[in-house]
Order: structure tokens, then sequence, then C-alpha cells
């Protein structure tokens, strides 16, 4: 599998892992979750915790963290 069949199997409708949510997620630099501002031992939280991404309710949970 390249890069971009890795990308392009990460981009559209997802469920969140933590909440169950549906949401779309667009895929590396393209996608909503950029423009998050997450602190490093959040992120870390988040790797250790998710093996895929979170909806943007719950991504917004841990940048509130901080």
């Amino acid at each position: 599998m390249t890069g971009n069949d890795e990308k392009v199997q990460s981009m559209g409708m997802k469920q969140c892992q933590r909440c169950g949510r549906s949401f779309r997620c667009e895929g590396d630099r393209d996608c909503w979750c950029e423009s998050v501002n997450i602190h490093r031992s959040r992120m870390q939280e988040i790797l250790e915790s998710f093996t895929d991404c979170i909806c943007p309710d719950c991504l917004r949970i841990y940048e509130a963290r901080e």
C-alpha cells in the first residue's frame, strides 16, 4: 500500500472511537482537525487511547484540557 492509498482510506465518513458519532474526515493536511491546537501531552494521550480519528466535539474536549 502506498502513502496515497493510505490517505484515500483515511478520508470520508468515520465513526468516532470515543463517542460513536459519525463525522467527516478529509485526511492529512486538508482536514478540519489541523485547525485544533492540542498540547503535545494530550496528543500522546489520544494516540495511546484510539487507533483512528475522533470527532470534532471530542477533539475539542482534549483541546480544552490544556
